[in-house]
């Protein structure tokens, strides 16, 4: 099975939690999302000639990370 992981729904459901003040979600939503930062460096790492798209995941996923890490609304 494939999974996709749509940018946008993520992003408005951390804001979401930001603005409800959930830091049980945020705290869940910046453990996933630093799973994913650890499994992209991975395949980043473990590449012969890394393609760009595994970069512009991580640039995705790190922004995702920060935005859901930062309890700053």
């Amino acid at each position: 099975m494939v999974r996709t992981l749509n940018f946008n729904l993520v992003k408005d459901a951390i804001e979401n939690a930001k603005r409800s003040n959930n830091l049980e979600m945020l705290d869940h939503y910046g453990h996933i999302l630093s799973e994913i930062l650890r499994n992209t460096r991975l395949m980043i790492t473990n590449s012969i000639i890394p393609s760009h798209s595994y970069y512009e995941l991580l640039t995705k996923v790190k922004e995702l990370y920060v935005l859901a890490i930062s309890v700053q609304n």
